[in-house]
């Protein structure tokens, strides 16, 4: 549980601000330079897209550490 609220709090307050401090652009950033205003669609198809990577990452990792 420890390593859940460690986590949270470096991807939520400190990691955007070194990214910031670095110059380099978030994740939200990213999208908004590649496909211009955000509309609903556009809102839906990045959500599915980020989720599915953010599924085949974490089902990797597992897979990774079990071995």
């Amino acid at each position: 549980m420890k390593q859940i609220i460690i986590g949270f709090i470096l991807g939520l307050f400190i990691i955007p601000f070194i990214l910031r401090l670095l110059g380099l652009p978030s994740l939200g950033d990213v999208f908004h330079f590649v496909l211009g205003e955000p509309t609903f669609a556009k809102s839906v198809i990045l959500s599915v897209i980020t989720i599915l990577l953010l599924f085949l990452l974490y089902k990797s990792y597992k897979k990774n550490k079990e071995t």
